[in-house]
C-alpha cells in the first residue's frame, strides 16, 4: 500500500475544542462590564419612573375612593330624606382630614356624631407622606341634605397630597362639590396643579 503523501496532523485536544460543534466561547472581563454598566444605567432610569407610577396610582386611589364615599352620602342622603355627614377624625381636627373621617347620619343636623345616630362608613388615615385637606367652606364637616345638595350652600374643595404636591416635588389630586351637591375629580394641568370649576389652578396642598 502507497504512503500517504499529506498525511493528517494528529489533532491536540485544544485544537479539538475549537472546531466544529465544540468550539468554546466566552466574554471578554471588558464586554462584561459593559453589560453591567448599561444594566445599571437602565435600573437607574426605570427605578424612579416606577415609584413616580405608583404614587400617581395611590394619590387617584385615595381621591377616587373619597370622591365615590361623597357620592354615597348625597345618594343616602336622598333616600333617607334626612342629612348625610361627614367630620374628620379626630372631629376637632378642622380642615385636616389626613387622620381619617366618619359618615354618619345626622339626625338633629348639627354637623356631629351624637348617641344613637348611624355610622355609615369609616375612612383609614393617610398614608404616610400623603395629606387631605379641605377648603375653609368645608372645614370640619361637609353634609348633604335631603335634597342632595351641600349643607352650607358653598362650594367646597377637597386637596390629597403626597410629597408636598407638585410645589414641594410631589402630586397632587383635588375633588370639587358645588352648591347643588355635583362631586367631581379635577382635571390637573401641564404642570400637575389642580384646577378648581372656574379653571383656576390650586397652587396649595391647604386650599
Amino acid at each position: 500500500m502507497p504512503a500517504m503523501l499529506n498525511p493528517p496532523k494528529p489533532q491536540t485536544p485544544a485544537m479539538a475544542r475549537n472546531r466544529g460543534p465544540y468550539r468554546m466561547a466566552g466574554v471578554t472581563l471588558v464586554e462584561l462590564m459593559v453589560v453591567v454598566l448599561v444594566g445599571a444605567i437602565l435600573t437607574g432610569l426605570a427605578v424612579p419612573a416606577l415609584r413616580n407610577l405608583v404614587t400617581a396610582n395611590q394619590l387617584l386611589g385615595l381621591t377616587d375612593s373619597f370622591a365615590s364615599a361623597m357620592n354615597s352620602a348625597r345618594s343616602e342622603a336622598a333616600k333617607l330624606n334626612t342629612q348625610v355627614a361627614f367630620n374628620p377624625l379626630p372631629a376637632s381636627a378642622g380642615t385636616a382630614w389626613s387622620g381619617g373621617w366618619t359618615m354618619f347620619v345626622d339626625s338633629n343636623a348639627n354637623g356631629a356624631l351624637d348617641n344613637g345616630e348611624t355610622t355609615l362608613r369609616l375612612g383609614a388615615a393617610l398614608p404616610t407622606g400623603y395629606t387631605m385637606n379641605a377648603s375653609g367652606s368645608i372645614g370640619g364637616v361637609m353634609a348633604f341634605d335631603g335634597t342632595g345638595r351641600l349643607v352650607g350652600g358653598a362650594p367646597g374643595l377637597i386637596v390629597f397630597c403626597q410629597g408636598g404636591g407638585p410645589w414641594g416635588g410631589g402630586a397632587a389630586r383635588m375633588i370639587t362639590v358645588t352648591a347643588s351637591g355635583r362631586v367631581r375629580i379635577a382635571q390637573n394641568d401641564s404642570t400637575g396643579q389642580p384646577l378648581d370649576d372656574n379653571g383656576n389652578a390650586v397652587t396649595s396642598c391647604t386650599p
